[in-house]
């Protein structure tokens, strides 16, 4: 599923862009499609003073409880949310957010190189491997209790001991050469 707003939460200039790749089925992917960025936008309502990756992590976090049987959701999802938020003293600079679960990749083209905005959440990944090992539960075969290879996602409730929703989050200031170059 995807989502993706210009002028985000009536803001002029800004945007918000996400991808949701799910695993186990599709609702929890589709449910954040219809919904992350509307959670989003009441927190940031309710803690105007709060970063934005604040913001983020508050929100995947809010997202990832109401990914549940008891709402009907058995699936997960990865997830990876740009948002650009103008600068509100320069109309000209902007700030790419990007918040990340699970091994969905943004990239940024900046003069030619590529920035990455994301980080692979995957059981081969030492220190994701270390904080399953933490929780109590095994990397086999690169997965998590041999299952799973995400080690943070959204949804996923049976393994919510080990998978978390807690993203990667990245804040960079965007260059009037940076424009129409972010991959998602």
């Amino acid at each position: 599923a995807h989502a993706f707003f210009y002028d985000f939460n009536n803001v002029k200039n800004s945007g918000f862009f996400a991808i949701y790749d799910g695993h186990g089925g599709k609702s929890a992917a589709d449910w954040c499609g219809a919904n992350l960025h509307r959670i989003f936008c009441e927190n940031r309502e309710r803690d105007p003073e709060g970063t934005i990756p604040q913001l983020l992590d508050r929100t995947f976090m809010e997202c990832d409880e109401q990914l549940d049987p008891a709402h009907g959701i058995f699936s997960g999802c990865t997830a990876i949310v740009s948002i650009i938020i103008p600068d509100t003293e320069d109309s000209e600079a902007k700030t790419l957010y990007s918040a990340n679960v699970g091994d969905a990749r943004a990239v940024l083209c900046r003069r030619g190189k590529a920035i990455r905005l994301s980080f692979d959440h995957q059981a081969r990944a030492p220190e994701e491997k270390q904080r399953i090992k933490d929780c109590g539960g095994l990397v086999i075969n690169d997965r998590v209790n041999g299952t799973l290879a995400v080690t943070r996602a959204l949804g996923d409730a049976s393994m919510k001991e080990f998978i978390t929703g807690h993203p990667f989050t990245t804040e960079t200031r965007l260059l009037s050469s940076d424009e129409d170059s972010i991959l998602i």
